[in-house]
C-alpha cells in the first residue's frame, strides 16, 4: 500500500499505532490487545493516526476513506475529534480538549478500494499535568446548497420566511442550520479563488 504525500503535512510517527495482522493459523483465536494512542495533556491539541500496513498485507488495496466516532462532547472542554483524513495512506485524526484524568475510546472506520472495512476502537487517555481547556475549532467548509422551488418556480419556505434549502445533487432537506464539513489539512483548493474544491456529495477532495 503506497500513500501519496500529502504536501505541508506528515503524520507524528509516535502518535501513529499499528494495527496487527490477522492471524494465519486456522482454529487458532487471535487474543485481543487493547491498542492506545500515546495520552496527551487536556489542552493539547494533536495528530494521531493508524498504520494499517499489516492488517492490509500484500493485498495491493488502497484506502479511500475515513471516519472517526468519539463520544459527543457534554462541553467545550471534552476531547473532540476536530477533523479526520487520509494522509500518506493512513488514517489520521486530529484531537483536542479532553479533561484530566479521562480516557475516550475512539472508533475509527477505514474503507479500502476494493470493499475491505475495518472497524477499529483505540483509547487516548488524558493526562492530570495542566488544567482542562476549551477546544480551538478548526475552518468549517459550509457546502453549497440551493433553494427548494415550486413547479410554478416559488421559493418553498419555512415559517419564519426563511428560504428552504437543500444540498444538491442529493436533494437532502437542511431544516435546521446550514450544515459544515471540517477543512482537514489535505484538502484541496481552487487555485482562482482558494475556495475548498467538493465532490457531488459535498465532502472536499483531498491529498490522500
Amino acid at each position: 500500500m503506497a500513500g501519496v504525500a500529502s504536501p505541508g503535512w506528515t503524520a507524528s510517527a509516535a502518535r501513529t499505532v499499528a494495527i496487527p495482522a490477522p492471524t494465519p493459523l486456522r482454529g487458532i483465536r487471535t487474543v485481543l490487545v487493547p491498542l492506545s494512542w500515546p495520552s496527551k495533556s487536556p489542552a493539547d491539541h494533536v495528530d494521531v493516526a493508524i498504520d494499517p500496513t499489516a492488517w492490509l498485507g500484500d493485498a495491493g488495496d488502497t484506502l479511500v476513506g475515513a471516519t472517526a466516532i468519539a463520544p459527543k462532547p457534554a462541553s467545550d472542554v471534552d476531547l473532540q475529534v476536530l477533523w479526520c483524513t487520509i494522509l500518506d495512506g493512513q488514517p489520521v485524526l486530529f484531537v483536542g480538549g479532553g479533561k484530566p484524568g479521562d480516557s475516550v475510546a475512539i472508533q475509527v472506520l477505514v474503507l479500502t478500494a476494493s470493499g475491505r472495512r475495518l472497524v477499529q476502537r483505540i483509547t487516548l487517555s488524558i493526562d492530570s499535568d495542566t488544567d482542562a481547556m476549551p477546544v480551538i475549532p478548526v475552518p468549517q467548509m459550509v457546502p453549497s446548497l440551493v433553494a427548494l422551488t415550486t413547479d410554478a418556480g416559488g421559493v418553498l419556505t419555512l415559517d419564519d420566511g426563511a428560504p428552504l434549502l437543500a444540498s444538491p445533487p442529493t436533494a437532502v432537506v437542511v431544516a435546521a442550520g446550514v450544515p459544515s464539513q471540517p477543512v482537514p489539512p489535505n484538502a484541496l483548493a481552487s487555485p482562482a479563488d482558494g475556495s475548498i474544491l467538493t465532490a457531488d456529495n459535498g465532502l472536499p477532495f483531498i491529498f490522500a
